[in-house]
């Protein structure tokens, strides 16, 4: 009986142990992931609507939210993009910009504001141009816990010179016709396919969105997401979305794709909701149904034999 009690004893202390460590491992987890990032910036998208032959001017924030002194370091990259599979070069908006520091020491809990000029010559092709501008430490610092940390983030600059043809959404973007992966489908969720092509000289932010009509009943608005599209290029939606009221049979569906100033482009589809897999038990059962009802009297007289046998 002893020897009973000694080995539960064991056992709960190296089960407590156990949990123990495992508390200090998750304590210590949480302590490297809670450490509050030591750079921040603001805006981390700048958009500029510039004219030849003039100077723009913004800024952005830097804050030093560590407990040292941290050294930055300002650059540019030039920006590409995903159209599709391929990678597009943009214009780069580099060489009319001018920072008034591009390197500097941020004290402790300390925000720097960089004042950013853009100056662009009299004669200059319309059209958007655009940059990265890299916020990064020179050094890298070492948090509570042990990790070096050496921090980079990017502003993304969009320059907009002159553009003038977004008055009509037909001059701007190219809406190909959505695309599903069924016209019948069986549950309330579809999968919908659909591209925008920029074919304006400057980049826009498309904000796609559904409008569902039933047959009879109010109607219902789905919001898809927003993507910025760069001339040239053309981004790809491959989304989902629900019907919430899926208790009638057929549907139209007018995609909308915003593009700013109150202007979009419209394609429409339709499709069916109908649970065929239970169409086809339901047609089997009223089919036995009646088999039944009509050979009723055979099978009363093989089920009386049966039963007399």
């Amino acid at each position: 009986m002893n020897k009973n009690k000694i080995k539960i004893s064991i056992h709960f202390r190296l089960i407590l142990a156990v949990l123990l460590a495992v508390s200090c491992c998750l304590s210590a987890v949480d302590s490297v992931f809670a450490q509050p990032a030591s750079l921040s910036i603001s805006p981390s998208i700048i958009s500029l609507s510039l004219s030849p032959g003039k100077t723009s001017h913004t800024s952005l924030s830097i804050k030093n939210n560590g407990a040292s002194p941290l050294p930055i370091r300002l650059r540019f990259e030039p920006l590409s993009t995903l159209s599709d599979t391929s990678v597009v070069g943009l214009p780069s908006i580099e060489r009319w910009i001018s920072l008034s520091s591009s390197t500097l020491l941020i004290p402790s809990q300390t925000e720097k504001i960089i004042d950013i000029q853009v100056t662009l010559p009299k004669t200059i092709p319309l059209g958007g141009y655009y940059g990265m501008l890299y916020v990064e430490q020179i050094s890298p610092t070492q948090n509570t816990s042990g990790s070096i940390i050496l921090t980079k983030m990017g502003v993304l600059i969009l320059g907009s010179v002159g553009v003038q043809d977004i008055f009509l959404p037909q001059n701007v973007i190219e809406l190909q016709k959505p695309t599903l992966d069924s016209f019948v489908s069986e549950t309330n969720t579809l999968r919908l396919s659909f591209n925008v092509k920029n074919t304006a000289l400057n980049h826009i932010s498309a904000k796609p969105y559904l409008i569902i009509h039933p047959l009879w009943g109010k109607d219902e608005a789905v919001q898809l997401e927003e993507k910025l599209v760069f001339p040239g290029t053309q981004r790809v939606w491959n989304t989902s979305f629900t019907v919430q009221k899926n208790r009638q049979f057929f549907y139209t569906v007018d995609l909308h794709v915003g593009i700013g100033n109150g202007l979009s482009q419209k394609k429409s589809f339709s499709f069916v909701i109908f649970p065929v897999q239970r169409a086809i038990i339901l047609v089997l059962c009223i089919a036995v149904g009646i088999s039944i009802i009509r050979k009723r009297k055979q099978i009363k007289k093989a089920i009386e034999i049966m039963m007399k046998g």
